[in-house]
């Protein structure tokens, strides 16, 4: 995910460098979506991570899978957090192209 986000960044960087770049709303748009949706989905998982994690501790045999499921939503839940930077990104530059047009 780090790698992904290294290069979303660098290309959301260019974009508010180049306001005068053409048709990029949609693609903007498409960042926070994504990040939006990433979001509600945290919501379930957590929840979820929740639930299991309570069962494990009630049996022996879900003990370590419960384990497991928890530790992967750690993981899914820090990874929101570049989906959280992207929107933010794509948001400010629709903001300076709005404005810019204005």
């Amino acid at each position: 995910m780090e790698g992904m986000d290294d290069e979303l960044i660098a290309l959301l960087a260019y974009l508010e460098r180049h306001p005068e770049l053409q048709e990029v709303e949609g693609f903007l748009d498409s960042i926070i979506e994504m990040a939006k949706s990433a979001r509600e989905a945290m919501e379930n998982i957590g929840g979820f991570g929740t639930v299991v994690l309570g069962l494990g501790e009630l049996s022996r045999a879900l003990k370590r899978p419960a384990h497991q499921i928890g530790q992967a939503v750690e993981v899914m839940t820090s990874s929101v957090k570049f989906t959280d930077e992207w929107d933010r990104r794509a948001r400010t530059i629709k903001q300076l192209r709005a404005a810019g047009a204005s």
